[in-house]
């Protein structure tokens, strides 16, 4: 793998980089914490594994480990304030796993990035480039998993997955459409039947949007249900109007919001979950 690094223009210092940004996601996975600590008046958890989190640290190039450790345990600050208010044990695993995130995101976007920088050819964005210049488009649309208990990053996968698969195959039977056509077939086209996409219903569950006005749109009272003649509201929709209102919504009404919405969709069936607000504070 190093050998293809340097064939995109890699420098020893930019592999370094990627293999310590890499352990360092990998060790902060394992970074665990407890509660004994704990004092919602300002004292926060605390790590268990300090060598996990000396190690990332070290990784990172910070200097103080403790830093990175204030940064985990408290909630970010304003501007000028010299006191943080630390999060729960939950909250704090959260935020570790968030971290990780973001450093594996970053490094996926530079790497992207400074990649496509290299195979750029010198007359990249000259009239003659885009004259002459070819591309081919990969599309993988068969990344799905189907695991027993699928993480919310995990559903957002499969979600766009679907949609492409959609997309895909309108756009297959378009053209086989066109084809026959184009043949003296134009009888055949009204055989051409669509697969059983049973999936298309989950993704209308999700991303439904109302097409008129009422009891059912963002913004509608909390607890209300749709309005004679207007469209379901998918639950990605739901979810983002009751993450933004104030005071914050608990899980309970969130969910009784689902089953007035989509009791009657066939693919939806409703949960109990503990009452609790959506940022997880009793």
């Amino acid at each position: 793998m190093e050998d293809q690094f340097r064939n995109l223009g890699f420098t020893d210092q930019e592999i370094s980089a990627v293999w310590r940004v890499t352990a360092a996601v990998l060790h902060v996975g394992e970074v665990r914490f407890e509660d004994s600590t704990y004092d919602e008046n300002g004292k926060p958890c605390t790590v268990v594994n300090m060598d996990k989190m000396n190690m990332v640290a070290k990784l990172l190039g910070i200097d103080k480990p403790m830093d990175l450790v204030t940064e985990i345990v408290n909630k970010s600050g304003m501007p000028g304030q010299t006191t943080r208010a630390p999060l729960k044990l939950a909250e704090c695993y959260d935020s570790r796993d968030s971290f990780a995130k973001c450093l594996y995101d970053n490094l996926f976007n530079w790497l992207v990035e400074r990649m496509n920088i290299t195979i750029l050819p010198e007359n990249e964005g000259t009239d003659a480039f885009k004259k002459d210049s070819k591309t081919i488009g990969l599309l993988d649309i068969f990344g799905f998993e189907n695991f027993n208990e699928n993480n919310f990053e995990q559903m957002c996968i499969n979600y766009v997955n679907e949609k492409l698969h959609k997309l895909y195959i309108s756009a297959i039977f378009d053209a086989e459409k066109f084809e026959l056509k184009n043949e003296g077939l134009a009888d055949k086209v009204s055989a051409l039947k669509y697969p059983d996409l049973t999936s298309l219903d989950v993704i209308k569950l999700l991303d439904e949007k109302s097409s008129m006005g009422g009891g059912g749109g963002p913004g509608a009272k909390v607890g209300a249900k749709p309005a004679a003649g207007v469209s379901k509201i998918g639950l990605f929709n739901i979810v983002n109007d009751y993450s933004t209102q104030k005071p914050r919504q608990t899980w309970q009404a969130l969910i009784k919001k689902f089953d007035d919405m989509h009791k009657t969709t066939a693919v939806f069936s409703s949960i109990q979950l503990p009452d609790k607000s959506l940022t997880g504070k009793d």
